[in-house]
């Protein structure tokens, strides 16, 4: 018995696929270490406007955390205090700890890295990164990124990188990149302090 309202389904064609992303959606992406930085940041959420350093403030002096890296001070909000912490297990660091924000400040565990580098190890986790800012002077570079890394709700991290002082700047595990953008403008004061002056 023919049925005329039936629509024919054509012979040969495979049935449809579910909607699932495809295998290279999945797969992390990697930068090329040939690659500028300008291709990763495309993906980003929205335009930033140029990082201000924060200076509504006080400079917090940093005594030398190991031998070879001198006097360091740092530009922080008020309500912020120092702390010292490593010892024969730990590398020295010092610990900026406002109400809602850490900083540390120390010689990084794995070596100085360039921006490229940097990127791509982030790129290399199995969750997709998504980077803020990237940007690369003579003094170092700054990073602003939110990962996967830990639990199911991704966060925001800043790193400054500053080779030439032999130390690294940074804040992780934030929730919200305000936080991170306020990581990034305190990390960028960081600079080597000036001689103590004798009264």
């Amino acid at each position: 018995m023919l049925c005329n309202g039936c629509a024919k389904k054509p012979q040969g064609a495979p049935p449809p696929a579910p909607d699932r992303p495809s295998q290279a959606a999945q797969r992390p992406q990697v930068l090329r270490p040939d690659a500028a930085a300008g291709p990763a940041l495309q993906d980003k959420p929205e335009a930033l406007p140029p990082l201000t350093p924060f200076a509504d403030g006080k400079r917090v002096r940093i005594k030398p955390l190991e031998d070879g890296i001198e006097a360091l001070e740092i530009a922080v909000p008020p309500n912020f205090k120092l702390r010292y912490e490593g010892g024969e297990e730990l590398a020295p660091s010092a610990h900026l700890i406002g109400p809602d924000l850490k900083i540390v400040v120390g010689p990084p565990e794995a070596g100085i890295f360039t921006l490229k580098q940097e990127m791509t190890i982030a790129l290399n986790s199995e969750k997709p990164v998504t980077f803020f800012r990237a940007e690369e002077t003579e003094e170092g570079f700054l990073l602003v990124d939110r990962d996967w890394l830990f639990g199911d709700d991704p966060l925001y991290n800043a790193k400054v990188s500053r080779p030439k002082l032999k130390v690294e700047c940074w804040a992780t595990e934030l929730e919200k990149l305000s936080d991170a953008e306020l990581a990034a403008s305190i990390c960028v004061t960081l600079r080597a302090a000036p001689p103590k002056t004798r009264n």
